[in-house]
Formats: structure tokens, sequence, C-alpha cells
């Protein structure tokens, strides 16, 4: 019996095929079991590291596992660590804070909206890459799951957090410029403001007292995304947000 040369190469691609997958059952049941155990069943949004054997036993599955640390951290790159350096740029303890540091305010302010946008940006890459993965029906809820608690609520969470943000600058620069229009009338010595007149004295308290509204929402609109974030005490092998 002959054998053609398209069946010969045929024949010699199926132990490679079949070698190809013999390992693919074990490599879903421990990504399956590391979702489930490690992300899922365990509090916070804390993102835990691949070890050199994690990234052997889970095979192909471990570049699924790659969208999701991708998303962090090109989030931690764009939007996290820009974001802590505005905040620590802008301290504001005093309405002298806020005269001397006008400028980096405004600045600040306009800058949150790129960092919103980069955001929006990082999460819409990883959404993209998540909706073309193809998953076995026993591995996708998990993954899903997983996804959406690591992904989905801290992109959300940080969302609630930039408006709240930006009305605490908004706010600040109402009564700087509020103050350099009345600069007549307004004394500032150190924490201690002193106003003569009555109408200005009313206008910037109202001013005063907007912004401590807007740093309220602030500091609730933190707190909450601090809860998604932290959970339960982080485990040691665990990136923060």
């Amino acid at each position: 019996m002959k054998l053609s040369i398209r069946a010969l190469l045929l024949a010699a691609l199926i132990p490679l095929t079949v070698a190809a997958c013999s390992g693919e059952p074990s490599q879903r049941r421990a990504f399956g079991e590391f979702l489930q155990t490690r992300i899922v069943d365990v509090s916070g949004t804390r993102v835990p590291e691949l070890t050199p054997a994690e990234k052997k036993a889970f095979g192909v599955y471990a570049r699924d596992y790659a969208i999701i640390t991708d998303f962090h951290s090109g989030m931690n790159e764009r939007v996290t660590e820009p974001n802590n350096v505005l905040i620590k740029k802008t301290v504001i303890r005093s309405i002298g804070d806020i005269l001397a540091q006008r400028d980096e305010i405004a600045s600040a302010k306009d800058q949150m909206a790129g960092l919103r946008q980069a955001l929006d940006e990082e999460q819409a890459k990883a959404d993209a890459a998540h909706a073309k993965l193809k998953q076995p029906e026993d591995l996708k809820p998990r993954y899903d799951q997983a996804y959406e608690k690591l992904v989905t609520v801290p992109a959300n969470a940080y969302r609630d957090v930039f408006p709240t943000i930006d009305g605490v600058f908004g706010s600040s620069l109402k009564i700087a410029d509020y103050v350099k229009a009345h600069q007549d009338k307004i004394e500032i010595s150190g924490t201690v403001v002193r106003v003569a007149d009555p109408v200005v004295q009313k206008a910037l308290g109202l001013l005063l007292k907007d912004l401590t509204a807007e740093s309220e929402k602030a500091a609730e609109a933190q707190r909450k995304m601090q809860e998604v974030v932290q959970g339960s005490p982080p485990a040691a092998d665990s990136a923060p947000l």
C-alpha cells in the first residue's frame, strides 16, 4: 500500500498535535484553582504575582492572566503614580496654601482629565483582549469573575474618586481668585484670616464651606476605594494597586 506525501505529513503531525494538547487539562485545572482560591474567594483587589512555577503550571493560560496584570501595570504607571504626585504637590492645609499653590492646583485640575482618559484607554485595551479570549466553559466563569474583581471594579472605584478630587481643586481655585480680588479687605497671617467687611466675610465663609464639603466627598470616595482595594490584609506575594 502506498501512502501519499500528504498522508505521510498528516501522520507525522498527529503525534505532535497530541503531545502539544496533552498538558492542557492540567494547565486549565491549575489555573482555575488559582483564580478561585487566590482571587475570587479572597477579599480585596490585590493582584497575585505569578511565580515561575505557576507560569509553567498554567501554560497557555498564563497569557490570559497577563491581561489582568498588564492592566494594573498600565494603570499604576499612567494613573495611580501620576495622581499621587499631583496630590502630594497640592496639599492644602490653609488659605495661605491655596494662594501659594494656586498655579499648581490649576495645573493639577487640568491634568485630571488626562488621568481619566488614561484609565479609560487601559481598561478599553484590557476589555478588548478579554473579549477575544476563547476559554473552555469550565474555566470561563471563574476567569470572568476574577476579571470583574481585578479590572472592572477597581477601575470604576477610581472613576468615583476623580470627580471629588476635581471638586476640591475647583473649590480651592474659587477661594484663591476671590481672595485675590478682595485682598484689600482680607488679611492672612499663617492660618489666621481676618476679614473686616461683613459681605466679604460671608462670601468667603460660603466658599470655605463648599471646600470643606468637597474635601469630605473626596475623603469618602477614597475610603471606599481603599475598601475595594484592601479588603482583608494583603498576602505577602501580592502587589498593591
